[in-house]
């Protein structure tokens, strides 16, 4: 017979049921931390695989937020595609970084100076990442009590840059 095994040394059992249970209980606490470790490696992968985007996209949101256009245009890829949208319609539509920087210059550019805050959600779909973003709306009337609007934009990133983006309004 051999007694080799360093599981079940401490009692006998009545039933082949009881031991499986006993079992399973001892097993019980390994297993869960084993998971609990697994877990929190899957978060640092993730946190590490999404710490470039978020970092570029709250730069780019803190440089519209302070107009400030030559930050804003630091991590654009060349090829950049930038559209406003109304009601998941195409209102206004740019490519290239020289016609983008001209909606910055214009008067009727959207981005600029609205002092965005991130929503806490971020869909991250990349090379696509979602953010909601929420603001005041500036009131010309000062009697006038501003409400609060939310709006979202999409950034695709490629190589660490931003290739595409799409305003909702």
């Amino acid at each position: 017979m051999n007694d080799d095994t360093d599981f079940f040394k401490d009692r006998l059992y009545k039933s082949k049921i009881e031991a499986f249970h006993f079992g399973c209980d001892k097993m019980r606490k390994l297993v869960d931390n084993d998971f609990a470790f697994y877990l929190e490696n899957e978060k640092k992968k993730i946190r590490e695989i999404q710490k470039i985007p978020r970092k570029i996209i709250r730069d780019f949101i803190k440089a519209c937020n302070s107009s400030d256009e030559s930050s804003i245009l630091k991590n654009l890829d060349e090829n950049i595609t930038f559209e406003e949208r109304k009601n998941w319609k195409t209102i206004f539509e740019t490519e290239g970084l020289s016609k983008f920087r001209e909606y910055l210059k214009s008067s009727e550019q959207q981005l600029c100076g609205k002092d965005f805050k991130i929503r806490s959600s971020w869909n991250f779909n990349l090379p696509n990442v979602t953010i909601g973003v929420k603001y005041f709306p500036k009131s010309s009337n000062s009697e006038d009590r501003p409400f609060q609007k939310y709006e979202q934009i999409q950034f695709v990133i490629e190589n660490d840059k931003i290739i595409k983006v799409y305003y909702q309004i």
